[in-house]
């Protein structure tokens, strides 16, 4: 079940983060929102409306979010799935082979706590390298824009989408 529950919250999580753009002069504020999710790469998440219409065009681009954290995510989801793929197997085979597991000198008891023990190692990696990274996404969310022209411009951040689930 804890494996459901994580490659479920993890691997269909979106969010958003919205930024305050203070402009020098009448209409000074614009917020802009740049929306990510699973795998976490907030490098390619764009904020809308463009960036490249405010201020007098002060961004000659599009401005990203900062950080690739795809890979710690994509790991705790596959090792997830993979426990999960390993218990509906080993249900299976408790169920329909118990016969061959119980038997004298069946050395599937020791392939199944070898297979378990090596998971549980796995999810614990898995789970410390995503929660790592979670917080350091959450640090890249909470920044000020990057690139931000900071004596003309304000930049700060608005609000970000609650991360409790992951």
């Amino acid at each position: 079940f804890f494996s459901i529950f994580a490659f479920a919250t993890c691997g269909g999580f979106e969010g958003s983060v919205t930024l305050r753009v203070t402009c020098p002069g009448p209409d000074n504020g614009t917020e802009v929102t740049a929306t990510f999710g699973y795998p976490f790469r907030l490098n390619q998440a764009v904020f809308r409306p463009s960036l490249t219409h405010l201020c007098n065009h002060t961004w000659p681009q599009d401005v990203h979010l900062v950080g690739d954290f795809s890979s710690a995510a994509m790991f705790f989801v596959g090792v997830a799935v993979l426990a999960f793929l390993y218990s509906l197997g080993a249900l299976g085979g408790y169920l329909g082979y118990l016969h061959l597991y119980r038997c004298a000198g069946s050395r599937l008891p020791l392939a199944d706590l070898a297979v378990s023990a090596l998971l549980a190692v796995l999810w614990l990696v898995a789970s410390s390298a995503w929660a790592q990274a979670l917080r350091h996404v959450r640090a890249a969310l909470g920044a000020p824009l990057p690139h931000c022209p900071s004596p003309t411009v304000g930049c700060a951040p608005a609000g970000v989408t609650p991360m409790g689930s992951l």
